[in-house]
């Protein structure tokens, strides 16, 4: 979408006003398009020509970035017109600022605006998390299974990710000689979308697998994974969050011990975990 600038002859399309899909953000696009506009109607004209708005690593947080120079709006719980307004007077101060002599300088919008300075409209972040959490992935039920990963932001709430776990089950049954133990490797890795505190992730897994019965069996189990976390977003740049997913493999899993089954895995394997992520922007 375009803020445009009346002036006294014709309409001016600058800013251009670049904003996500409907609901990354707390308030209409719409809005924040007409707010904008009432504070540029008068404006003689603009240094920064394209803007973009996009959520911020933080909840509650909206970033507004010239490819000069950028701001961070922190909004809190506001949203709709109050927090469009507030990203309107950052948008305005940016578009009528001076431009930036070498390096961008900070920019300080209001009380509840952080400010910092980029050289490009929408830096990529670095995210690394570590999360403890409980898998059900074999017949014998419930397993410890911590897992740790990193993540890429791509292009605004776009990001890719990759989580490597592990988790060892033994098993005991009734009329076998002996016990049973399987060590599992899941490795998952895919796309994720941040929509505020929420983080929806999809992508492939594999969970290798070495097994110790009668003889060591080593293999690896194929499939897709889904997850959805929530993250508390109050002590930057750590945060803890809660994410819950399921695994689903192309293949069931079945060790064999003289000849009878001893250890079982479904296509299906569900988890959660309570972990900490630490977010990092690049310059």
């Amino acid at each position: 979408m375009a803020a445009s600038s009346p002036g006294r002859c014709a309409p001016a399309a600058c800013p251009v006003v670049r904003t996500p899909p409907d609901g990354a953000l707390p308030f209409d696009a719409s809005e924040l398009l007409r707010l904008a506009r009432l504070r540029l109607r008068d404006a003689p004209g603009c240094a920064c020509p394209t803007v973009d708005v996009a959520p911020g690593e933080a909840a509650g947080v909206v970033v507004v970035a010239c490819p000069d120079r950028r701001a961070e709006v922190s909004l809190g719980n506001r949203h709709g017109e109050e927090a469009a307004r507030e990203v309107a007077i950052v948008l305005a101060d940016l578009v009528l600022g001076p431009a930036p002599q070498g390096r961008p300088p900070a920019v300080a919008a209001s009380t509840t605006t952080g400010a910092a300075s980029a050289p490009t409209a929408l830096p990529a972040r670095w995210s690394f998390w570590i999360a403890p959490g409980v898998a059900w992935s074999t017949s014998a039920g419930a397993a410890f299974e911590p897992h740790a990963g990193a993540g890429w932001s791509v292009s605004g709430p776009v990001r890719l990710l990759v989580d490597v776990g592990f988790a060892e089950v033994s098993a005991t049954p009734l009329k076998l000689p002996g016990a049973v133990d399987v060590e599992m490797l899941p490795i998952r890795a895919g796309g994720a979308l941040a929509l505020g505190a929420w983080r929806l992730s999809a992508g492939a897994a594999v969970r290798a697998f070495r097994a110790h019965a009668a003889n060591a069996e080593l293999g690896a189990r194929v499939g897709g994974f889904v997850s959805a976390d929530w993250i508390f977003r109050r002590w930057s740049p750590v945060h803890p969050y809660v994410t819950a997913g399921l695994d689903v493999y192309a293949r069931q899993l079945d060790v064999r011990l003289d000849g009878l089954s001893a250890l079982t895995a479904d296509r299906l394997a569900p988890w959660i975990a309570l972990g900490v992520l630490w977010s990092r922007a690049t310059r």
